[in-house]
């Protein structure tokens, strides 16, 4: 009797004994694996369910993982699209999205001290994931070439909405980590922060103080642990650095200009990167040329009729068949109103997550996330107290409340770094920042999704709002 006669089974010569095994039925299934995660994907979306093959891998539970997750991993990559910004005809092919589906795998096994190159019959995401742009793929190189042979520098990648910022950082960010480097993301909004792996918002993971003043440092302790992990960080990546610019209380044009972040002493060391390929509304551009005001006439196929019910209107128009869709997540997910800030105030400590009510205590509710990099995750939040940060107030004000506010309409500031399919825009005032109408328009995929309903100083209907630019911040870029 030969070893290679353990192999046969039936008289199939089988390539491993444990390919035999699996035929004489000495090894459990994996189908109750592959039908968990189809069943959980009713109610999951693809951060979910790879959590759920992430779990199984860390546990040894599949005797064959490849084919688990050959069965599996159009499900596990199915908001692939979604997380990345890509415009909707835009398609991405199989490899591209099995790579980006690999590499949120391999993120998820690092935080436990793994890599999916230490499982067998497991494939490793391309580095480069093949779906980079030209662009793209420059800067790639420039920032990791800079980080690999520790040349240090600071880069400001400048380019439109859609242009792929967030999913060049997160390539930069999967390939660095997958190594055991140590990167740090951050951004200025919460709700960006959530698109990047791990990420936290600045004033967060730096302490930086809410309230800053000319003598303003951040509170790091230089034996502390977050001093010890910036030190040894390999990159900073920091999304949605300039927007929209700062609040100066009292202060005119100039002082906000002078608080940007290319006015800085700074600045004159940092290198610009540019994107100029948009991916989701062509040029990526609104209106001409302007230095201040000017205005901008949204075209007829934009804009919501007149009437005499203007809330009503925009929200039937968001939100059509409202009522039906009440439980589907799916329907809130990618839809918005968003206001002008002196119209709605977001407070709390809400920051852009956007949830669906499951279950109403007294003292605690439950919810599931519907936006951002962890939707479906099931979420318990108690009553918390809440303080304002205004300073000028004689006396400390704390309210004890859930810390959520309804979310069908957020401000145009709290929109920044969320892409949307359907946009209703509410300005019954036109806006007074700088590039904040830009903000508006980059959140949508499409021209087809942007609907909007505006009012002119004087409150009466109009198609047409101001553009505010200030030149000065961009001729520095």
């Amino acid at each position: 009797m030969e070893w290679d006669d353990l192999k046969k089974v039936d008289d199939v010569l089988y390539l491993t004994y444990r390919d035999a095994c699996y035929a004489r039925g000495l090894l459990q299934d994996d189908k109750e694996y592959i039908d968990g995660i189809f069943e959980a994907s009713l109610w999951g979306m693809g951060d979910y369910l790879r959590s759920i093959f992430v779990m199984l891998i860390m546990t040894n539970s599949m005797s064959w993982l490849e084919i688990v997750w050959e069965k599996t991993r159009m499900k596990l990559a199915e908001d692939v699209l979604n997380v990345e910004r890509i415009k909707q005809d835009l398609e991405l092919s199989d490899i591209q999205r099995k790579n980006i589906c690999l590499s949120y795998i391999e993120c998820m096994i690092c935080s436990n001290n793994r890599s999916l190159k230490d499982i067998q019959n497991m494939p490793y995401p391309d580095q480069e994931y093949g779906s980079l742009t030209t662009e793209q793929k420059g800067i790639y190189f420039t920032v990791m070439d800079a980080v690999e042979n520790n040349k240090g520098g600071m880069f400001f990648v400048y380019g439109y909405g859609g242009t792929g910022k967030t999913y060049l950082y997160k390539t930069m960010s999967v390939v660095l980590r997958s190594k055991g480097d140590i990167v740090l993301n951050v951004a200025s909004s919460g709700i960006a922060a959530l698109l990047l792996e791990g990420g936290r918002t600045a004033h967060s993971r730096f302490a930086i103080p809410i309230n800053v003043v000319d003598d303003s440092m951040c509170h790091i302790v230089a034996d502390s642990d977050l001093a010890d992990l910036i030190r040894k960080a390999n990159l900073i990546i920091w999304d949605e650095a300039l927007q929209i610019l700062p609040v100066i209380t009292n202060g005119d044009r100039q002082d906000v200009v002078n608080a940007t972040i290319n006015s800085s002493y700074l600045w004159g060391k940092c290198i610009v990167l540019r994107l100029t390929v948009n991916m989701q509304l062509g040029n990526g551009k609104v209106g001409g040329a302007n230095d201040g005001e000017s205005t901008i006439v949204f075209p007829d196929n934009m804009l919501i009729p007149e009437t005499d019910d203007d809330v009503g209107a925009i929200i039937d128009d968001t939100y059509p068949n409202f009522l039906q869709n009440l439980w589907n997540p799916s329907f809130f997910q990618e839809k918005a109103i968003l206001l002008h800030p002196e119209i709605f105030k977001m407070s709390g400590l809400c920051n852009g997550t956007r949830l669906q009510v499951l279950r109403l205590g007294i003292n605690i509710l439950e919810a599931q996330i519907i936006s951002g990099g962890s939707v479906g995750t099931i979420c318990a939040i108690p009553r918390m107290i809440i303080s304002p940060t205004d300073t000028k107030m004689p006396f400390k004000l704390n309210r004890r409340q859930f810390p959520i506010q309804v979310c069908f309409a957020m401000t145009i500031n709290k929109s920044q770094g969320q892409t949307l399919s359907q946009v209703g825009l509410f300005l019954r005032r036109p806006v007074f920042l700088h590039v904040q109408l830009y903000v508006v328009v980059s959140r949508v995929k499409s021209k087809k999704g942007l609907k909007v309903l505006c009012s002119d100083k004087d409150e009466n209907y109009s198609n047409s709002t101001s553009n505010v630019v200030y030149k000065e911040v961009l001729v520095r870029i």
